[in-house]
């Protein structure tokens, strides 16, 4: 019984933070007048899910500190991107912007998603959490009315700890799944899990800075080099 309540207890809870960030979300979405009317843009070609770093960091900073909100990334369930003088395709078969107002966003079709793509998942929104190589990443928002589908999201930002969800191509972009890592940490203070700790160690020590560098502009143009060089002193 005692085990009984403990449980319902936890899903009360968990529903009081998922309409706390709901409700902040919505307030972000809204809060710039450029973003707003981009996102409605959007809606206008399909059903639209925010996904990843602004969830995330919404999140991180309702609970603890505030950090920076630098870009919103959305999926769009649509046969067509939109377009316009000012987008331009990014480095996965999506398209980004940047707003009048500096807000940098990036789209991608629900369809072309890349875990969708290689055959790994159902091509469905609610798939989309496990498709996810950082637990806390794994939560998407349907913007049109608020509904949060997620993957161990919400138990990894509260225990402020990065664990892997999905590891299926995890070794496709490994440099630039390292470097992310580090990026989260420095950024946010979480901990990594034993697991995503040994991932970033391999991919260090398994070559030289050079080769990583080379590697990591197949699938990124952005990237600080002095972050990669203080990931090899400390991972290597």
């Amino acid at each position: 019984m005692l085990e009984m309540m403990s449980q319902v207890n936890s899903t009360v809870q968990l529903f009081d933070v998922a309409s706390a960030l709901q409700e902040q979300l919505a307030k972000l979405v809204v809060s710039s007048n450029t973003l707003w009317r981009f996102v409605e843009e959007l809606q206008g070609l399909g059903p639209l899910f925010l996904f990843g770093g602004a969830i995330r960091d919404t999140f991180h900073s309702m609970l603890y500190e505030d950090v920076e909100i630098s870009d919103f990334d959305f999926v769009l369930d649509s046969d067509v991107l939109p377009c316009g003088d000012n987008i331009e395709r990014n480095s996965f078969g999506g398209c980004k912007t940047f707003l009048a107002d500096g807000t940098k966003v990036d789209v991608w079709l629900l369809k072309d998603t890349y875990a969708f793509k290689v055959g790994q998942f159902q091509k469905e929104y609610g798939q989309l959490p496990n498709t996810a190589v950082f637990s806390i990443n794994a939560c998407i928002y349907n913007v049109a009315n608020g509904e949060f589908v997620e993957s161990g999201f919400f138990e990894s930002i509260l225990e402020r700890r990065i664990s892997f969800t999905c590891t299926d191509y995890l070794y496709d972009f490994p440099e630039l799944q390292a470097i992310r890592v580090f990026n989260y940490v420095s950024k946010l203070k979480y901990d990594l899990d034993a697991e995503v700790e040994g991932f970033v160690r391999n991919v260090v020590s398994s070559q030289s800075m050079d080769s990583f560098l080379a590697n990591l502009n197949k699938s990124s143009k952005r990237y600080d080099v002095e972050n990669i060089g203080r990931l090899y002193r400390q991972y290597s």
